[in-house]
């Protein structure tokens, strides 16, 4: 579902600019997760007022997000949001905005992790929000299905966990001290 978490990001990102918006993409083309992400987005915000005006192959880390965002963020001075395809990229990103004082943009991540959502709760932040599943279960339905194996049971052999978009209204409910 990691499509469908990007399509959520970019349904969020209509929902606070109807009006569209100049958008920064944030990708790793070697991640197949990352790739499933950004085209959801991309294909969500299509048609819809939004220019992707920089993109970067930032190999899904926090430094190479924090350098490419810097430099087009200083390239580009309307920029309505940076879309990130995980959390990392999205940490980077919003510390090249802080260093710019760049107060004027959202930014989007990808995975609902504990230091996403430490900063969702802090006041003014630039993360608009995550978009998560939850690994705790993700564990669990893995266990099940090993345990219906084992006993020579029936089992689904695809399964999808819920995909949901996590900001600072309900960042409490998840917690902040750990993966949902």
């Amino acid at each position: 579902h990691n499509r469908k978490a990007g399509q959520i990001c970019g349904e969020k990102l209509i929902e606070k600019h109807p009006e569209g918006g100049k958008v920064i993409l944030l990708e790793c083309p070697t991640m197949n997760s990352i790739n499933d992400r950004i085209t959801g987005f991309e294909e969500t915000i299509s048609e819809k007022g939004f220019e992707v005006v920089a993109r970067a192959d930032v190999k899904g880390d926090l430094m190479s997000a924090l350098t490419a965002t810097k430099e087009f963020l200083t390239q580009n001075e309307d920029i309505t949001a940076v879309m990130c395809g995980n959390d990392q990229i999205a940490l980077g990103a919003l510390v090249a905005a802080q260093s710019l004082n760049r107060n004027d943009i959202e930014i989007y991540g990808i995975d609902g992790s504990p230091d996403l959502k430490k900063e969702l709760v802090k006041a003014n932040t630039l993360i608009a929000g995550t978009c998560a599943q939850s690994p705790i279960n993700m564990g669990k339905d893995a266990v099940a299905v090993a345990l219906q194996m084992l006993a020579d049971e029936s089992y689904e052999e695809t399964t999808y966990e819920d995909v949901f978009f996590i900001d600072k209204d309900n960042v409490e409910m998840y917690g902040t001290d750990g993966w949902q």
